[in-house]
């Protein structure tokens, strides 16, 4: 995520400004500030060979910057404490009834002439993002849509400074309402602030991903790519995971709409090198041939052997699990042909997944999944040692136990992926189905993890029947597993 400023909102979604909820409380050590040579998906280098090398630990899935902090974002912003024309109303607002506060707001747009624009900007912001969540809860989302425009059209320039999370509040009402045809305009708007709004942009490519709007999410991605790439604050790590998932939602377009696709076409070259100029054709043939299932592979247990196993010397390793990731890697893009050649599934969610089942299985298998516990318990607790994560018997099934630890990092609350997270978890079965026709589990095992993961699910459930936002999450996690 992006280094929170003081006037922003706050990541725990209390909808409070983040300098008056948790700055006080935030431990993170401040990252690297420079931006790294961004690590090519297509391009095969020595450091990174593929998608597969070192993912866990390219990307931390918890709460891990994108974008350098902001050199000028120093002060803080304090209102005058005098002829404040807008005080008492917020005053009243705070601890008015829903009914009273979107009077209250709509009298403070016409208070807020002659006031200076950062001013307006603060106080609006605050008075917005509580009525957005009052107006979700309701099912209200048209009045609040009403009260952004109405202080658009009032005050444009104040608008213009939070334009960012307007457009992400409207498009993520349109598609809660299931408005989708009105989603692409406000869309491509947002996509063109990605160089600073990053955090935001993601977010509703995610939720857009996951509610199947392929189309919309790609054409995101290819505006809002140059602002990334030529960005001097967006770390390497998130301007690659970027640059990845728009160079594959360019190559499930063309094999959506190739006759007979061949990696030598230069379209198709095109559109990848627009994110990757230096492209590793023999990669991304590889790649192409396991999406249409021209590679015929056929996959055994010996393909994806547990962690620990006979070779002893770290070079043997080393290779081995370089092997292992690669199959892994392939494997995952005929997951992507059976979710959407079988089970109807989009391209855009099929790519949730895909990419962070990968991340989960590799960073399980390296034995990263192990809870830790809290800071405190580790400080106070004298006996305390650092625990180690029992291996899988089977590599390719998810457990219980990582995949809790997996979730909770994805819904860290500095930057909840909730889409991801929610994908990962709705599709599993689908996973283990495609593993069964695979010949790599029986039935017994998928039976078996299944069960083993329903706690989990129920524990899902109830998180996301409170999540305003959007309702199809909590809808999926109702019908899991069908």
């Amino acid at each position: 995520m992006s280094k929170v400023k003081r006037n922003a909102p706050c990541p725990c979604g209390s909808g409070k400004k983040y300098k008056k909820c948790c700055m006080a409380k935030e431990t993170a050590e401040p990252l690297e500030t420079q931006k790294p040579a961004a690590r090519a998906v297509f391009t095969d280098t020595e450091d990174s060979p593929g998608i597969s090398a070192s993912a866990g630990e390219r990307v931390n899935t918890g709460a891990k910057e994108a974008m350098a902090p902001a050199a000028t974002d120093t002060e803080e912003l304090e209102r005058p404490e005098e002829n404040d024309p807008v005080a008492d109303l917020w005053e009243e607002f705070k601890a008015a009834d829903y009914e009273r506060q979107v009077e209250l707001f709509h009298q403070a747009v016409e208070r807020f002439a002659g006031m200076d624009e950062e001013y307006i900007a603060e106080y609006a912001f605050e008075f917005l993002s509580r009525l957005h969540t009052a107006s979700a809860e309701r099912g209200e989302r048209g009045r609040f849509r009403a009260c952004i425009e109405a202080f658009r059209d009032e005050h444009p320039q104040s608008y213009e400074r939070d334009i960012h999370r307007f457009l992400g509040w409207l498009i993520g009402d349109l598609v809660a309402e299931q408005r989708l045809d009105e989603v692409p305009p406000l869309a491509f708007e947002l996509a063109a602030y990605a160089g600073s709004a990053l955090d935001e942009l993601n977010n509703i490519i995610r939720q857009l991903a996951y509610h199947g709007q392929f189309d919309t999410v790609r054409e995101m991605m290819w505006i809002g790519w140059p602002e990334i790439r030529d960005s001097t604050v967006i770390m390497g790590w998130a301007a690659d995971e970027f640059a990845g998932m728009g160079s594959f939602l360019e190559l499930y377009n063309y094999v959506e709409n190739a006759g007979r696709p061949d990696p030598n076409d230069l379209q198709l070259r095109q559109r990848v090198e627009h994110y990757y100029p230096e492209l590793d054709q023999p990669r991304l043939e590889q790649y192409l041939n396991h999406l249409i299932g021209s590679a015929q592979r056929e996959w055994s247990r010996d393909d994806f052997p547990v962690p620990g196993g006979r070779l002893q010397k770290r070079n043997q390793k080393q290779l081995a699990e370089d092997e292992v990731n690669d199959n892994l890697t392939l494997l995952s893009f005929e997951f992507v042909r059976y979710l959407h050649n079988e089970e109807g599934v989009s391209y855009s969610k099929a790519e949730l997944v895909r990419s962070d089942l990968t991340k989960y299985i590799q960073q399980r298998n390296e034995g990263k999944l192990v809870d830790r516990g809290s800071m405190a318990d580790r400080m106070l607790n004298l006996k305390w040692r650092e625990p180690t994560q029992k291996m899988p018997e089977d590599m390719l099934c998810p457990n219980a136990e990582t995949l809790d630890v997996f979730l909770n990092k994805m819904l860290n609350f500095m930057n909840p992926q909730h889409y991801k997270a929610a994908a990962i978890f709705e599709l599993l079965p689908a996973w283990l189905r495609f593993l069964f026709r695979q010949n790599l589990i029986d039935e017994h095992a998928s039976e078996d993890v299944l069960t083993g993961l329903q706690r989990l699910r129920d524990v899902l459930y109830e998180y996301w029947k409170k999540f305003p936002d959007d309702p199809a999450p909590a809808a999926a996690m109702d019908r899991w597993p069908s």
